[in-house]
């Protein structure tokens, strides 16, 4: 078989990928084994990996890396051998035409530095099986006109089997032992939450019964202020039963109501950085497994005058935080290359709050990092 590399008015290149599929079933349970498929053409490798399939629906993530030079305004797109149909996408916009899907980068993710990558991930849901698409087209605004031929593997599953995956075990979770804490970003509409608990659900991993504890409340700060603060939102929730996964935010409101400088010797500003500190020691003590900590987008208009100054400096000095915290496993979000572009369509009137679309926006952002990371895992 071959990979044929074409131009498209002397500007696009396309870069077809053919990959050939396995099935492999396995004793009375028809247990079919879910590996990558890598494949390589040019300066491009697509892996398209079915993590986890349901006998309805399964969630996939696809990753593209390159090897040469930088590309900019990629595209990535395929035909469904069977009735699949994406019901949700992150960290990647896509259209569906019958069993034709075109997938473009988002306006944070167009790139694809040399030796760089760019993923995204979906959820599908089908009837009959569910087999890999047979081939692949990147489209891109430059790169040189290549022809390799390849043959890899890649998986069919059908319903009633019982996939595993090389990056950990997914299983269904427990709603009650994922936590959400915070302030009036996540409270005050709660939808970043339910998006999540939708993705999940979608995902298989969630029960359609079950929910996430959201203790998150408006107004509060990491350290001071009204309460619960933050840490005491995870306290609360403790006392209540097992905790394993926490999806937080924390340190907007220590700015907005704090004095002093834009500076990191604010008094305020290190409470609140010691606040987070303490919060994930005291997480690996009473077991929790992994950490999303996600960090604000920028303030819009001129309402909360001096709030983005503060923001700047409290951000890395939070990030440092997390990205040095390792029990437990703890992944940092910044928000604003996703609302880069779009903030009139993701922040209300008042310049700090996110609108539905934002709270979607968020929640993808999120989901994305957890099926990246395998969040929800036994490793």
């Amino acid at each position: 078989m071959k990979m044929f590399l074409g131009t498209k008015n002397s500007k696009k290149l396309h870069i077809a990928i053919v990959i050939v599929f396995v099935c492999t079933i396995m004793s009375t349970l028809f247990t079919a084994n879910l590996s990558a498929a890598s494949v390589k053409s040019g300066n491009f490798t697509v892996d398209y990996n079915a993590q986890n399939d349901w006998g309805s629906g399964a969630t996939v993530n696809v990753k593209i890396t390159n090897s040469g030079a930088a590309v900019d305004d990629w595209s990535l797109s395929w035909t469904f051998p069977g009735n699949q149909k994406i019901t949700n996408m992150w960290n990647a916009t896509y259209t569906q035409s019958g069993t034709s899907i075109v997938v473009k980068n988002t306006n944070w993710n167009g790139t694809i530095s040399t030796n760089g990558s760019q993923t995204f991930g979906f959820n599908l849901s089908y009837s009959g099986s569910n087999t890999s698409p047979g081939s692949f087209t990147i489209s891109s605004s430059t790169s040189p006109v290549t022809t390799l031929p390849t043959t890899t593997p890649v998986i069919t599953t059908t319903p009633g089997t019982t996939p595993t995956t090389t990056q950990g075990t997914s299983t269904k979770i427990k709603g009650s032992e994922v936590l959400v804490i915070g302030e009036s970003f996540i409270a005050m509409s709660h939808e970043i939450t339910k998006d999540l608990e939708k993705s999940a659900r979608n995902a298989g991993i969630l029960a359609s019964n079950e929910s996430f504890r959201d203790n998150s409340v408006s107004g509060t700060r990491l350290s001071g202020g009204i309460s619960p603060t933050i840490p005491q939102q995870y306290q609360n929730a403790i006392k209540q039963g097992s905790v394993k996964y926490v999806i937080m935010d924390g340190g907007g409101n220590d700015c907005l109501q704090s004095g002093g400088s834009a500076s990191a010797s604010n008094p305020e500003l290190q409470n609140a950085v010691n606040a987070a500190k303490t919060l994930l020691n005291q997480m690996a003590s009473d077991g929790v497994l992994k950490v999303v900590y996600f960090f604000y987008p920028e303030p819009q208009g001129s309402y909360f005058g001096g709030l983005k100054d503060k923001l700047d400096v409290l951000r890395p000095l939070i990030q440092n935080v997390v990205n040095s915290t390792s029990n437990p496993k703890s992944y940092w979000l910044d928000l604003r290359p996703v609302f880069s572009g779009k903030y009139s369509q993701y922040i209300t009137s008042d310049g700090i709050h996110p609108t539905s679309a934002g709270c979607q926006a968020t929640a993808d952002a999120i989901w994305n990092v957890i099926q990246t990371n395998n969040f929800f895992s036994v490793n």
